[in-house]
């Protein structure tokens, strides 16, 4: 599985993340589109990010960077990311609060060749999900939108549950 994040600039979204990176399979790729490798580099030395990622690993000892960097890509150019992906036969998923454009994100049929798009605070552009091969949403009860860093446990979790076969209890 991909997520790919386009111009992700916030602390608390980005450290999240991280969280989620460092526990994942390693099979699962992480693009991060819109901004530089110095960019993130910056970010994760941040103390509000080093303080985030000590309350889940108080003994790590090991850089973060030298744990992640298997698994991250960094790119400026969304639109070539999304094209080589598509090339190399993924489905590129865009995620969208806007129920009438999209599909039930525990409907969507899923296979190894599937990739997660996530905007910036701002979602993304019209020109930029047009990219995409189909738009997802999460079916909210009371809310209008979730931040990334709810939406994306939330994809993630269902993702991770449909790559396993359920047991059957008899």
């Amino acid at each position: 599985m991909i997520y790919i994040f386009d111009n992700l600039t916030d602390k608390i979204d980005f450290a999240t993340i991280l969280v989620y990176i460092l526990e994942s399979p390693s099979d699962h790729k992480f693009i991060f589109t819109g901004k530089d490798k110095i960019f993130y580099d910056h970010l994760i030395d941040q103390p509000k990010i080093k303080g985030y990622l000590a309350t889940y690993y108080p003994n790590l000892k090991q850089k973060y960077t030298e744990l992640l960097s298997n698994k991250l890509v960094f790119t400026l150019d969304y639109k070539k990311c999304v094209s080589d992906l598509k090339n190399q036969k993924y489905i590129i998923f865009g995620t969208t609060p806007n129920k009438l454009d999209s599909e039930n994100v525990f409907s969507t049929k899923l296979t190894k060749k599937c990739a997660f798009v996530f905007g910036s605070e701002n979602g993304l552009s019209k020109e930029k999900k047009e990219l995409l091969s189909k738009l997802v949403h999460y079916p909210l009860k009371n809310a209008s939108f979730l931040k990334l860093r709810h939406i994306f446990p939330i994809v993630y979790g269902i993702n991770m549950h449909k790559q396993f076969k359920p047991i059957r209890l008899k």
